[in-house]
């Protein structure tokens, strides 16, 4: 799912930028004949959210709101008039319009990205606030990377926000009359008839206003009468002899109400502003949102703290001394920071920090080193912010060291993170004669962040590497603590297995955990989705009775293969040193 949400994220910021590059063309072609000076046109943001994609544009001052969601509109009716479904909904709530069009549509295609659903889901969010000074904004919403249809709706949408109406094209010109009323009227005829019912909508339009001014003149007429007044008043009493009128009991009488003109409403209590409600943020508050969305504009993947139920270490079989060696140095110190500085207190002359600032994670693919840093994240319920080589690799001087000086500052700004260096060793190999001068610098840049970073922070810095070896003598220095992730014996193989074969007996996994010697967690669980899709496609056939479950010998079979094709790729890769 990892690779599949990269491999999105690279097509659809690819595709996004290649659009924006054609409008903003056209847009300056167009504009560079006009004497009317227009305001800039800013480039759409991307940033990715629990693995859905954002793209979002404002409209460009000036642009036609109305033109913008009606463009939107006949855009999405095109792409689903085949085979698609369209729904718009519109609500206003706290001073803002919110119009949302959901579109479905079956992607008979080839899909843009392998792994892509067949059905292709798409969210457009038109924001309209009510208030002065603030933008309206347009955002697309995707599940994984833009089809072509999607990518027509995104460019035309596009174009439309940010097309301006000059002054001299705000008066619309007189339309010709429908060819109907031409053919029976004539064109002298219908377009008399049409001006005279346009002059009729302008006198309604006017009588309207009249009506409205009344209204106000009449409420503050109410207003003037309402007032209580003093007992030598006319206004108290009688109005003709001036007496105050009463009851028996000498209380004066109720006073008549005038009477409300046409189209005129009592004037209600004044009532203070409602209270707001306070806002929610994915990360706990305003500048920590900015943050995440700054990291995933950097290319980081940001996964937001979530319940602690929902990520825990049932999800990682086996491995019992590496979670206790996780908990001891990071997990407890994540959620009981308090009981650390105790003891540092009392146990050095000048006090220091003692939790844990970067871990290392060694072993080799498939061994559970990300899913132990998903499970640290979720318990500590702090973010998990996943840095993939290529988003720090650049081939422009310079760029690299300055992303991964971005991606650390960033992180600064969140209340506390997990930042996760995958293949720490193809950024930070052992420093030599032979080392390129990016490589030299970049390591110089994440030790220097490593050092200065803050440590009362509720923040751990993972780096995980297959090769330890070829990591540089000060990066290693750095590291608090280092968690070795083998190849899991065949006990802890059967623990793996029960995961994926519930169903199986002890006896028959611990028989298949013998049969799949040297692998990684992640080999175990491809041969049994192996294994459930060669029963599946028995049961299709009707080999097999479709109530049945996988037996033990599909499971066998399966690791049978992985062997053998593990054999076979290694007897080709020793094949070229036996021929020298």
């Amino acid at each position: 799912m990892m690779w599949y949400r990269q491999n999105a994220w690279e097509a659809t910021s690819d595709a996004v930028s290649k659009t924006w590059l054609a409008v903003d063309e056209d847009l300056h072609r167009e504009e560079a004949e006009s004497p009317v000076a227009f305001q800039k046109a800013e480039a759409p943001t991307l940033r990715m959210s629990s693995g859905q994609i954002f793209i979002t544009f404002p409209i460009r001052v000036g642009a036609q709101v109305a033109a913008v969601k009606s463009e939107i509109l006949r855009q999405l009716k095109r792409v689903t008039a085949d085979n698609g479904t369209l729904s718009v909904q519109s609500e206003v709530h706290r001073a803002e319009e919110l119009v949302t069009f959901n579109m479905a549509k079956l992607n008979l295609g080839k899909p843009a990205v392998a792994g892509m659903s067949i059905t292709s889901k798409l969210t457009i969010q038109m924001r309209v606030p009510q208030q002065e000074g603030v933008r309206p904004s347009v955002s697309f919403v995707k599940q994984g990377a833009l089809t072509d249809d999607e990518l027509s709706v995104f460019s035309a949408a596009l174009r439309a926000a940010n097309k301006v109406i000059s002054p001299a094209d705000t008066t619309p010109a007189a339309a010709p009359p429908p060819p109907v009323m031409r053919d029976l009227l004539g064109d002298d005829l219908g377009a008399g008839i049409l001006g005279f019912v346009r002059h009729m909508e302008e006198v309604r339009d006017a009588f309207s206003e009249i009506r409205e001014a009344w209204a106000e003149v009449g409420a503050e007429w109410e207003h003037m009468h309402d007032r209580p007044g003093e007992p030598d008043s006319p206004t108290y009493g009688n109005r003709r002899t001036g007496e105050q009128a009463g009851d028996a009991q000498g209380f004066p009488a109720e006073r008549r109400r005038p009477r409300l003109m046409p189209g005129q409403q009592r004037r209600q209590p004044l009532q203070g502003p409602p209270e707001r409600e306070e806002e929610k943020f994915e990360y706990g508050s305003q500048e920590a949102d900015q943050a995440a969305q700054q990291l995933q504009s950097l290319g980081t993947m940001v996964y937001p703290p979530g319940n602690k139920a929902a990520i825990d270490w049932g999800i990682l079989a086996g491995y019992a001394d590496q979670k206790q060696q996780i908990e001891d140095t990071m997990l407890l110190a994540l959620l009981h920071p308090e009981v650390y500085e105790t003891i540092a207190k009392g146990t050095r002359r000048h006090f220091a920090n003692n939790k844990a600032r970067a871990v290392l994670f060694e072993g080799p693919p498939g061994t559970g080193k990300t899913t132990s840093a998903r499970v640290i994240a979720s318990q500590a319920s702090v973010p998990l912010v996943y840095v993939p080589l290529e988003a720090v690799a650049s081939k422009w001087y310079g760029e690299s060291e300055r992303l991964l000086s971005e991606v650390f500052k960033a992180a600064e700004m969140l209340p506390g993170c997990i930042i996760f260096l995958d293949e720490v060793d193809s950024l930070a190999t052992s420093r030599n004669s032979e080392m390129h001068e990016a490589t030299r610098r970049l390591l110089g840049v994440l030790l220097r962040h490593l050092d200065g970073f803050e440590t009362n922070k509720r923040s751990v810095v993972i780096a995980a590497t297959n090769r330890k070896e070829d990591l540089d003598p000060a990066l290693l220095s750095r590291f608090n603590t280092s968690v070795q992730f083998g190849l899991p014996d065949e006990s802890c193989r059967a623990e793996i297995l029960h995961q994926y074969a519930k169903h199986l007996t002890d006896q028959e996994v611990a028989s298949v955990a013998a049969a799949s010697p040297g692998m990684a967690g992640r080999d175990l669980k491809d041969l049994s989705e192996q294994a459930e899709r060669r029963w599946a496609s028995k049961i299709i056939r009707k080999v097999v009775e479709p109530d049945q479950l996988p037996p033990v010998a599909e499971y066998i079979a399966a690791a049978n293969q992985r062997v053998k094709e593990r054999e076979a790729k290694q007897r080709r890769t020793q094949l070229p040193f036996a021929m020298l």
